[in-house]
């Protein structure tokens, strides 16, 4: 992960973590959501107690595994049972916590503030709206991966 010249210069009594999390508001109000902490271990123990206010927190990594970690949940579509995270063993299906809908209207909106009509944005909102239409609205964000491989598959 490339941090620039700013934050490589950051005092040494500041602690850098960056810590998505898999889950949406109703899972952080129960203190329910998974979250993977990047960056030093040390700095995830000294505000763990903040952490499991909102969920399960697990260091990942260093500074950008977080990332990586929270994609491979959401990819997978599955989250290990929580006695069994640590040695990832068992996992269980996850419920919808961020429906194909809300990313397509995060989309929406992104292109309505200025995205590139023929960009990235407009190609992933053609996407998920092409999973909207197969009926997967309500499906989890993974649902896209089966949805283009089948796309892909089904024009060769």
């Amino acid at each position: 992960m490339h941090c620039g010249p700013r934050i490589a210069r950051r005092p040494n009594e500041v602690v850098l973590l960056a810590a998505p999390v898999l889950g949406s508001t109703p899972q952080a109000a129960a203190g329910q959501l998974d979250i993977f902490a990047g960056g030093p271990e040390a700095g995830l123990d000294a505000y763990r107690d903040v952490f499991e206010a909102l969920g399960t927190p697990s260091h990942v990594g260093p500074l950008g595994h977080g990332g990586d970690s929270k994609a491979g949940g959401e990819h997978r579509g599955h989250r290990a049972k929580r006695s069994d995270r640590r040695n990832g063993l068992t996992t269980v299906p996850a419920p919808t916590t961020f429906a194909l809908s809300l990313a397509e209207k995060d989309l929406d909106l992104a292109l309505v503030e200025g995205g590139i009509p023929n960009g990235v944005v407009a190609a992933a909102r053609t996407a998920l709206a092409s999973a909207a239409a197969d009926g997967l609205s309500d499906r989890n964000l993974s649902a896209i991966i089966q949805h283009l491989h089948s796309s892909r598959e089904a024009a060769l």
